[in-house]
Parts: structure tokens; sequence; C-alpha cells
């Protein structure tokens, strides 16, 4: 069975997507495990990886407007490449 490169797309910027949720959803968990203020430093990387998917989504949807489905994937396959980097970078 050949799977389209529409459904897929559709599953990356879901996926995009769900990753954006869960990096905005670490503030609430990091201020319940941590008593004191948390400072910048301690939530950079959640804001990198929130921007990097904020910014992925919308240029996403702006590819889905005109049927790029392919641009839809590679960008969706180098999101999560860039957001493995970050959280490479920041443990």
């Amino acid at each position: 069975m050949h799977i389209k490169t529409q459904t897929i797309s559709r599953a990356g910027m879901i996926a995009v997507f769900l990753a954006l949720i869960r990096t905005l959803a670490e503030f609430f968990h990091l201020q319940y495990v941590n008593k004191t203020a948390l400072t910048i430093a301690q939530l950079q990387p959640f804001i990198s990886g929130a921007l990097v998917c904020a910014i992925a989504l919308f240029s996403m949807t702006i590819f889905s407007f005109y049927d790029k489905h392919k641009w839809i994937i590679a960008m969706a396959v180098v999101t999560i490449i860039t957001l493995l980097v970050i959280k490479a970078i920041y443990l």
C-alpha cells in the first residue's frame, strides 16, 4: 500500500505541533519541580525549542496552502533534527 505524501506531511505537521506543546508545557513541569524561581538560563533550551517549532509550523502551514507536501515533510524532518541538536547542546 502506497502512503500519500499528503498523509505523511499531515503527520509531520502534527508531530511538530505536539513537540511545540510539549516544549511549552515543560515550563510548568520545571515550575512544579523547582521550588525556587526559574532563571532564563534554565528556560533557554525550551524557549529555543519552542521558537524553532513555531517558525517551522508557520512555514509548514504556508507550504500547505500551496500543496508543497514534500517541502512540509522536509521541514518536519529538519525540525526534529534541530530539536535533537538543541537537546544535545544543552544536556
